[in-house]
């Protein structure tokens, strides 16, 4: 497909009178039989789209637009061009395609349709259409056996032109259908009849009979030399098309009467995927182990990372092991005999990874996760400057896909990947190592890189089932537990371990469930996973037969979360650190718990003196403070970011009803009595704020203006006279503010529900009435109010909550890009 295309970018420069910018392919087409055909020929402008960015798949092609479309793919539009008149009579208002539809009628590839007369606009039909295409090849009537149409829709069938096209005869053929016919015409042999009546094949060019087509009749000047595509080639390639995939690829290239590269004609070396063993001089790809042999491996290549030159390097210099690098290489069997370049794309930087989520990608703003794409001369974005893999076009990435994201140092991005697969199943074998993971009976390594950027913290143990979800280099990016563990929640009440006479050992751990029972369970034997997960994400596990019940990793009026092996055994329980806990009073509405969403299917556990009830959150008022430090200790477990479960014990927190908002301006000014004062403009709790100081011998540096990013929101005391008594700086940082956030990037935003997901993986509520400021350097306080639909992907934020006595979530933020 590849070389096709490397011919196809041939062809569009003999078609100057059509678009060659690259885009995404026409809206209408997308899903459609004809969409590779049309994305090819319209991106290489062969044929065009409209400019409401629709292809009108559906509309027939009339005869004379049918007349230009052979005659440009057989790369005689320059003979075309002296033909001035024809013998038919009926051309009027065609006179740009008189020349092709007479040069057509001169080769025998069109004929009229009688008295002299053409028909130009009325519609071809597939059976006239796939006969101007094999005659275009050279056959001829006389070498066809039976009558037409039929001798030439069956020829045209033998040759694969019609492939995918479904309606034939004497309907009228629309302009989807006909893009795909001639797309499947481009590689054919053009040949002659001979005097016996056999079809023979010309000589190409290259002196090769059978080479010569529709593309290597337009064969422009080439690279006399193989050599390594670089960066610096790439800076070299005509507008219009992409030939990023290449890069490190050992190639000869066509060029144009300007010299700028405009195609590959040929490629001697292969890409490989895979790991590096420096030991052993070996590099694994898929299911195969090559030997690389020891000229390739001295040899010096080209190394590139994230799409640039780096240095020249050579394999046996690496003198390390290196994971999913890709490799240009000539390889025969299991023997890589040559190499040309390595190829490594790294999540570093300003590189990322996420899971799709509608609104990642920003085509007004021509970014994707926050990231830049390079625009094109109309301010769109230029497919031409990245490599897109996984899928066909942008608009393809699908909710839930791995996308990983990689830019240059010119923060610009050059590589996309979509990961498309998921894998359900249970987990049968993992590695000594951890890294790799056997589902339905196929081994999947991990992508710990890309795992980290998506803030996936779940890993599967043996015999846990879910969903993995895989990079497009086919690693587990993210990991979704599906098996019965997935909220079986319920406190433990009450554990013990005994032996038997025999010396075997026995664990039985009593647990009040989301069922609201008191259960009595035996855990399954000496390799049940008992962890104990930690406010990091950290798991460490126990192995329960060789501890004492002090060290079970779970104690009484702890949460967990468990599953049971068909004998209805516990074989994983998972015990909740109490440093795992949200901390923060329930909302009024029960939606959130200080600033964290609360799952709808949130399952709540009442210590009600010594005994376990389950509860809602509709039954905590705002007085209710969810603490770790209680009588009786209190755990909750987050899914998605949100509270799944937790177990806890009623108490009260105090508020503030301090005023907090953003300083922009600080000035000296006289009062009414015309005495000179500091003066402070700015917002305070999300009102204006015009306000002189209370005392006129501040020094500068009591107010000096700080509203640069770093400074944040102030803690300002107002007192009843409207004047301001003091300016503290980052409360949040100090400790005016209740809670404070800072540090992070935003994912996501959920404008609906006043949610936003940030860069550590975790959701967080903001208040219905919070206030957000904005930075702007054109607004004369440097920062605007606004919303949360203000807040965009990328941006830097800081999250406060300064009100404990009416708050539904954080209540300020910052943010800035």
């Amino acid at each position: 497909m590849k070389k096709v295309l490397s011919f196809v970018l041939v062809l569009s420069l003999v078609l100057g009178s059509f678009s060659m910018a690259f885009a995404a392919a026409p809206t209408d087409v997308v899903g459609k039989s004809c969409e590779t055909a049309v994305q090819a020929l319209s991106d290489l402008g062969v044929v065009s789209g409209y400019t409401d960015g629709t292809y009108k798949p559906e509309n027939p092609v009339n005869r004379a637009e049918a007349a230009k479309l052979v005659i440009s793919a057989l790369g005689l539009e320059a003979y075309a061009a002296g033909i001035t008149s024809t013998s038919f009579t009926d051309l009027d208002g065609f006179g740009w395609a008189v020349g092709y539809i007479g040069y057509a009628n001169q080769l025998g590839l069109v004929k009229g349709v009688g008295n002299n007369k053409f028909n130009p606009a009325g519609p071809v039909t597939y059976e006239q259409w796939a006969t101007m295409l094999v005659r275009a090849l050279g056959y001829t009537d006389e070498v066809l056996p039976g009558t037409w149409p039929a001798n030439y829709m069956i020829k045209a069938q033998s040759l694969g032109i019609m492939k995918d096209i479904k309606a034939a005869g004497n309907a009228a053929a629309n302009r989807g259908d006909v893009a795909i016919m001639l797309y499947n015409n481009l590689g054919q042999a053009i040949g002659t009849i001979n005097k016996d009546g056999e079809f023979i094949e010309n000589i190409g060019r290259d002196g090769v009979k059978g080479t010569d087509t529709m593309l290597s009749r337009l064969e422009k000047e080439a690279t006399p030399d193989f050599g390594v595509f670089t960066d610096t080639a790439l800076a070299n390639v005509a507008d219009g098309i992409n030939l990023r995939a290449y890069l490190g690829a050992n190639v000869k290239l066509y060029l144009n009467d300007d010299d700028e590269f405009i195609g590959i004609k040929d490629c001697n070396s292969t890409f490989l995927t895979g790991d590096f063993d420096a030991a052993k001089g070996e590099f694994e790809s898929g299911d195969v182990t090559y030997t690389i042999k020891k000229d390739a491996l001295n040899k010096d290549i080209f190394g590139f990372v994230n799409g640039e030159f780096d240095q020249t390097v050579s394999l046996a210099g690496i003198g390390a092991d290196m994971d999913d690098i890709t490799l240009a290489v000539k390889y025969s069997g299991k023997t890589i005999t040559d190499a040309f370049s390595v190829l490594t794309w790294r999540l570093v930087g300003d590189s990322t990874a996420d899971q799709f989520e509608a609104g990642d990608l920003n085509t007004s703003k021509n970014t994707l996760f926050g990231k830049n794409f390079v625009e094109d001369n109309n301010g769109n974005i230029d497919t031409t400057s990245f490599e897109l893999l996984g899928v066909s076009s942008l608009d393809k990435i699908a909710e839930d896909n791995i996308v990983e994201v990689y830019v240059d140092s010119n923060k610009d991005i050059r590589r996309v990947a979509v990961g498309t697969t998921t894998v359900e199943g249970a987990v049968s074998k993992i590695n000594s190592d951890g890294d790799k993971f056997t589902i339905n009976g196929t081994a999947y390594k991990l992508d710990a890189d890309v795992r980290a950027k998506v803030g996936g913290d779940d890993l599967p143990g043996v015999t846990d089932e879910g969903k993995a979800f895989l990079t497009y280099g086919g690693k587990i990016g993210m990991w979704e537990e599906t098996d019965a563990t997935a909220g079986n929640y319920a406190v433990v009440t009450d554990y013990d371990k005994s032996a038997t006479a025999s010396g075997k050992t026995t664990v039985t751990v009593t647990l009040f469930t989301k069922e609201g029972k008191e259960v009595e369970y035996t855990l399954k034997d000496t390799d049940v996973l008992v962890e104990t997960v930690n406010a990091a994400g950290d798991v460490q596990t126990t192995d329960y037969a060789f501890a004492t019940p002090a060290t079970f990793g779970f104690a009484k009026d702890q949460l967990v979360k468990y599953s049971l092996n068909s004998d209805g055994k516990i074989k994983k329980l998972v015990a909740f650190d109490n440093s795992n806990n949200v901390t923060g009073k329930t909302s009024k509405t029960g939606t959130r718990i200080g600033t964290t969403p609360v799952k709808d299917s949130v399952v709540v556990f009442l210590k009600d003196g010594d005994d376990w009830t389950l509860g809602s959150m509709k039954e905590l008022d705002d007085d209710v403070a969810v603490e770790s430090a209680k009588v009786f200790a209190s755990y909750s477990t987050l899914d998605s970011g949100k509270v799944a479960a937790i177990a806890l014990d009623k108490d009260q927190a105090a508020g503030t009803d301090d005023t907090y908002g953003i300083i922009g301006v600080v000035s000296k000014r006289a009062d009414e009595k015309n005495d000179s004062y500091w003066a402070v403009e700015g917002y305070n709790d999300g009102a204006a704020l015009d306000a002189l100081t209370d005392n006129e011998d501040m020094s500068d540096a009591d107010y000096a203006v700080e509203t640069t990013t770093a400074s944040g929101i102030a803690k300002i005391v107002v007192n009843t006279s409207g004047k301001v008594t003091n300016i503290v700086y980052d409360p949040g940082a100090a400790n005016g503010a209740d809670d404070y956030l800072e540090g992070l990037t935003v994912s996501s935003v959920t404008s609906s529900k006043n949610e936003v997901k940030l860069s550590d993986g975790k959701t967080y509520g903001l208040d219905e009435k919070a206030v957000v400021y904005v930075y702007d350097e054109d607004e004369d306080l440097n920062f605007k109010k606004g919303t949360i639909k203000d807040l965009e992907k990328g941006m830097n934020v800081k999250l406060y909550l300064t009100d404990e006595d009416d708050f539904d979530g954080f209540n300020i933020v910052m943010a800035w890009d």
